[in-house]
């Protein structure tokens, strides 16, 4: 936030402060190379032949909070939903599988003490339990690839 704070008041002053600056003319090269090389991280190809100058910095700073940092304060609520949706998927799945195995310690133990039908009702359970939660999943993959493009 202080980068963004610091280059919109270079481009709102930057005609009063223009005789107070001046360049170092052995890290300019450097600089250069660096800026140019977060261009094309931020921006690939849209400011590629532009020479860098005072004008491209205030350009740079309108295009990113336009096209980058205004399209962030939207995606929290939705960030928050996806949350809540990956806790509750994570629950459906450590029931499901907690399920599963205890299915499994009763019909490897008990399978000579317990009526069938207890055994086929666990079974049931634990394969309803399944299909809900490849459900679950399924959705919130979905979510994903809407929120997370």
């Amino acid at each position: 936030m202080t980068s963004i704070n610091v280059r919109y008041y270079w481009d709102r002053k930057r005609n009063y402060m223009i005789d107070y600056c001046s360049y170092d003319s052995q890290n300019a090269e450097l600089f250069g190379n660096l800026y140019r090389e977060y261009l094309n991280e931020v921006f690939p190809l849209k400011y590629n032949k532009q020479e860098l100058s005072l004008n491209l910095i205030s350009d740079v700073s309108g295009t990113f909070f336009t096209e980058i940092y205004q399209p962030i304060q939207y995606v929290p609520f939705e960030y928050e939903y996806w949350c809540k949706q990956e806790k509750t998927f994570q629950a459906t799945t450590f029931f499901t599988i907690g399920l599963c195995l205890a299915t499994l310690t009763i019909i490897l133990l008990l399978r000579y003490f317990m009526p069938l039908y207890i055994i086929n009702l666990l079974t049931a359970l634990s394969i309803i339990s399944l299909i809900y939660s490849l459900y679950k999943f399924a959705r919130l993959e979905n979510l994903s690839r809407k929120l997370f493009r």
